[in-house]
């Protein structure tokens, strides 16, 4: 997700979370592009994930672990169709990866995978799961529990290590050959160089492997689950023999992988066209950075190896270029060690990437990244030939979107500039009847539609909030040491307003009241930067979300 999204943003990690643009700015699109609201009754919170079912429904996911339906006619049904109660939200973790089957209406399954906090009064010691549910026979709308079967993580030793606040679960996609992809990240700690031990208890008989204490560097291993994506039989979560590192037995980690050396790749998606009967297609990734760079990669055959810890962008990492051991004492994963077992191909350099602070350093130069949102191929047939059939990718925090062109080879021909202030994309999906992009915000809880319509000439932007829709919200300072300013402005009405400010788990951290406002203009509250009980809140990044008069708005809170 976004870069520790949830977390103290000194640490400028991606999960996803709640490190949030501000909802205050219109979305600005190239000129013939609309954007608009798909459905404009629904409301969200925090929704991370959805995907289109084939009768014209909607799933959408929430990072709290709720699976809900938008039906066809853009309602939502009262009843989830899932709500998870093994889970832990902490921090950037959550449900966060959710997919509905590859051939639904004659199989319908629905995937999704999260965390498990199997030991709670011990901190962050965490661990992924898959699954997969059916709909009900008497109620398509709602899961039938009793047809729930884990995939992947069915017992702490089994699951996925994801021993930290962020760096965990990705999407789920599916290959063209059917298979089940798994990103995940590399379970790692994003705010010191991690070379295993800083997780004692999350290691041992009924636990994570021991062997697996390397921190980081699990993503530079074929041998471990995190740090990259994985192939899997979508019936069983077992490797598939045309793995580029089968071992033989599909239970073997090494079997399941795909590629490897990723630091979060949060979202990615498959290029249509690529894949074959037993190829899962050429995977568009994009992967979030620690210090320097932001990346996307491509995994056109399979068994690549995108550098990560060694390597950020096209840079080598000095920070973890300098670790001579790791605590599980394997030095096969570092970064100077020669091909192995473990670490069996050498580096491959993304063709994009972005640098967190510097324009001119990014390839290509131009903008930078903080938190980068893999996205998805669209574009209809009327879209004009440098967005059809592009590969859509946002950074959530610049909060832009550009779209990558690419020849029939993968390589990448250009990048253009498409949207500005595109309101915290989260996920992507590609409308297969007419094309249309269509992108899910994490900050408004809405799910977006651009087409192209070649009778408007100029670009186009949802209402702005200053129109009887929603609230304009602002912070300031930006970050905030002691207390923060929540300024909003009003339409023509007297009222008082309500501002929640929520915590990284999605939790009400504090209430505040304005008093009655003037009939229109701008208002502020202040909050100190304590919960209800009076203690001082933690540092890192909060959610400000207003009410008044009908309308509402939310803008980000950074306490340091």
């Amino acid at each position: 997700m976004p870069r520790a999204i949830l977390l103290a943003a000194s640490a400028l990690s991606l999960a996803v979370a709640l490190s949030v643009p501000t909802a205050s700015l219109a979305v600005q699109a190239p000129p013939g592009f609309m954007v608009e609201e798909e459905f404009p009754d629904v409301s969200l919170i925090l929704p991370i994930e959805f995907d289109l079912l084939p009768d014209g429904r909607t799933l959408v996911a929430t990072k709290f672990g709720t699976i809900h339906v938008i039906s066809s006619e853009g309602m939502l049904e009262p009843t989830p169709f899932l709500q998870l109660s093994d889970i832990t939200t902490s921090g950037d973790l959550g449900l966060l990866g959710m997919a509905a089957g590859p051939d639904y209406n004659s199989d319908p399954w629905v995937y999704f995978a999260y965390t498990v906090d199997p030991t709670p009064d011990v901190d962050e010691d965490y661990y992924s799961r898959v699954e997969r549910v059916r709909p009900s026979v008497a109620d398509p709308n709602v899961a039938d529990e009793s047809t729930r079967e884990i995939l992947i993580g069915a017992t702490w030793p089994s699951g996925i290590p994801s021993l930290h606040s962020s760096h965990g679960l990705g999407a789920l996609r599916f290959g063209e050959d059917g298979t089940l992809l798994i990103a995940h990240g590399d379970g790692a700690h994003f705010e010191l160089t991690d070379r295993g031990g800083e997780d004692p208890d999350a290691f041992g008989p009924g636990r994570v492997d021991a062997a697996e204490d390397i921190g980081a560097f699990r993503a530079r291993s074929v041998q471990s689950l995190s740090g990259g994506i994985l192939r899997v039989d979508r019936a069983t979560g077992l490797g598939v023999s045309s793995n580029p590192y089968w071992t033989g037995d599909g239970d073997d980690f090494a079997s399941r992988v795909w590629c490897y050396g990723l630091r979060n790749p949060f979202r990615y998606d498959v290029r249509p066209g690529t894949g074959t009967v037993d190829f899962p297609g050429a995977l568009y990734i994009g992967d979030v950075g620690w210090n320097n760079y932001e990346e996307m990669s491509i995994a056109g055959s399979g068994g690549e190896n995108f550098g990560w810890p060694c390597f950020e962008g096209n840079w080598a990492q000095p920070q973890y270029q300098a670790v001579t051991d790791t605590e599980a004492g394997n030095v096969n994963v570092l970064c100077g060690a020669g091909a192995n077992a473990d670490n069996p191909t050498a580096e491959t350099i993304p063709p994009i990437w972005w640098h967190q602070n510097n324009p001119a350093a990014s390839n290509p130069p131009g903008l930078t990244a903080q938190s980068i949102i893999g996205g998805t191929f669209a574009g209809g047939s009327e879209w004009p030939d440098e967005y059809r059939d592009a590969y859509f990718i946002a950074d959530f925090l610049q909060d832009w979107m550009v779209a990558v062109e690419v020849d029939e080879n993968d390589q990448v021909v250009d990048v253009h500039p498409f949207l500005d202030n595109a309101g915290g994309a989260i996920s992507f999906r590609r409308d297969p009847a007419t094309g249309d992009l269509l992108y899910l915000t994490l900050v408004t809880g809405e799910i977006r539609r651009v087409r192209f319509d070649s009778a408007t000439s100029v670009g186009s932007e949802l209402p702005s909030p200053e129109t009887p829709s929603s609230l304009r919200v602002r912070v300031s300072p930006q970050p905030a040491s002691t207390q923060a300013a929540i300024e909003f402005g009003t339409p023509d009405f007297e009222t008082a307003a309500v501002v929640r400010v929520f915590g990284a788990a999605g939790r009400l951290v504090r209430t505040l009241r304005s008093p009655l406002g003037p009939v229109s203009g701008e208002r502020s509250v202040v909050w100190d930067g304590r919960d209800e009980r009076g203690s001082r809140v933690a540092s890192g990044v909060y959610v400000a979300h207003v009410e008044c008069g009908g309308l509402q708005g939310s803008a980000k809170v950074l306490i340091r």
